[in-house]
């Protein structure tokens, strides 16, 4: 009966070494009870003996038959009690392994439930009742994340789809005046296709954006590692970002010494920057300034990007590095899909570094640091 469940049954592995654990309890259970029935039972049937001995006994008591026997035959008595006594041990332990199994099985139906009723079982078993209530804990909250984590892809997707739209409105809105409307003074149509241009790069961003959400995945990627002159990369990324810091009047000071060299993946280590420059610019304010920093240290080298712009709360730094997080939740042609700080982490931490950011007195800071080996 219990076979054919077990075989039937799908168990969590969890279940399943629940079972392997009750057999060697009652495994062990049974070795110690039939230990001690067996020193139990010579004594005792010495004692019997000794009474019949000490007894004057007339042939007409009651088991006269019986005690005679066991006088004469007291090693086969005794050898008749162990077989017994094994098979009623036997037996009653293989009730108890069937009821243990039996209770496991339920909790294993219990450990399936998206509730929060905790399992409770026999005293004997409460190692194992701890461990299934754990796994239940940790197997809820895991599914909790995944359907909150898709809830902010599917949010993030309709966002996107809606911020897609605004951008495209406008470049046909903009180019089908400029094609539809003849002598139209030449100030005004450099205007529009400006504006069509700018709203043009904001679809392109978009559309990067809308790709990271659906075929990025860093827990398939690949690190390949090469030495890598730091100071020039970040040289490299700041001047890439010019035509975006003269947008906004935006003055960069860098201070980053000369020739910093380490191994890492250099197309996801740029990245990282690129991101983080990239919400740097996104969130500073108009005529700021950004700083970064770059410092070589014994064992490792720390980048610092600092820009000034509204102080970010305390209970929003706590989320910043979470995939689709953004500080600005509004739909705003500020704010990405919240994806770029996520991915910046996750290459970071995959390099054995770390990334940090604080915010006050309204100056943001991402700090990050990289092993030099």
């Amino acid at each position: 009966m219990i076979k054919f469940k077990m075989k039937n049954l799908k168990l969590s592995k969890v279940s399943r070494d629940a079972v392997k654990e009750i057999r060697k309890i009652v495994l062990r259970k049974y070795i110690i009870s039939y230990g001690v029935y067996l020193f139990c039972i010579y004594p005792v049937s010495w004692i019997f003996y000794l009474l019949f001995t000490r007894k004057t006994w007339y042939g007409n008591e009651p088991f006269y038959n019986l005690f005679h026997w066991i006088k004469n035959n007291l090693e086969t008595f005794i050898s008749i009690l162990a077989f017994v006594g094994f098979i009623v041990i036997l037996v009653l332990l293989f009730k108890a392994l069937e009821r243990y199994i039996l209770i496991i099985l339920e909790a294993n139906e219990k450990m399936m439930l998206e509730d929060d009723e905790y399992i409770i079982l026999p005293n004997e078993l409460k190692s194992i009742e701890s461990i299934m209530n754990k796994t239940k804990l940790t197997s809820r909250n895991n599914i909790r994340l995944l359907k909150d984590t898709q809830k902010q892809k599917e949010d993030l997707i309709m966002y996107l789809a809606h911020d897609l739209k605004t951008p495209l409105t406008s470049v046909i809105g903009y180019l089908s005046i400029v094609n539809e409307t003849e002598n139209l003074p030449e100030d005004v149509k450099q205007k529009f296709l400006n504006i069509a241009l700018e709203k043009s790069y904001r679809l392109e961003d978009l559309i990067n954006e809308f790709f990271d959400i659906t075929r990025f995945n860093l827990n398939q990627a690949v690190i390949e590692k090469k030495k890598l002159n730091l100071s020039m990369l970040i040289y490299q990324i700041e001047d890439e970002f010019y035509p975006s810091f003269k947008e906004k009047g935006i003055e960069t000071k860098l201070d980053i010494q000369d020739d910093i060299n380490i191994f890492v993946d250099p197309d996801k280590i740029a990245r990282v920057f690129d991101n983080i420059i990239r919400n740097a610019v996104a969130y500073c304010y108009d005529n700021s300034k950004i700083d970064i920093v770059v410092k070589k240290f014994i064992e490792n080298v720390e980048i610092r990007i600092k820009n000034q712009g509204d102080t970010i709360p305390k209970y929003k730094i706590d989320n910043i590095f979470e995939q689709f997080y953004r500080v600005d939740s509004s739909r705003s042609t500020k704010g990405g899909a919240g994806l770029g700080l996520a991915i910046a982490k996750e290459i970071v931490e995959m390099h054995n570094g770390t990334i940090k950011v604080k915010s006050e007195n309204q100056e943001t800071e991402f700090i990050v640091t990289l092993p030099l080996e």
